[in-house]
């Protein structure tokens, strides 16, 4: 699926410290999934958690 792939470039740019690359693909897995997939289905809770790993990992506590 074309949003798991933007999950994952996404983590390699979080690894990379690529932040501002990284939040944006997040952003657009997690949209695209809802609307293909529904807003209950596992991998919007998937791209959700990426989303949120990114964000810890910035310290942005209160994003989202």
């Amino acid at each position: 699926m074309f949003a798991m792939s933007l999950n994952y470039l996404a983590l390699l740019y979080q690894t990379q410290g690529k932040y501002d690359a990284a939040e944006p693909l997040c952003i657009r897995a997690l949209k695209i999934s809802e609307e293909v997939l529904g807003e209950n289905h596992i991998n919007v809770a998937m791209s959700l958690n990426y989303l949120a790993l990114l964000y810890q990992t910035q310290g942005k506590y209160d994003a989202g």
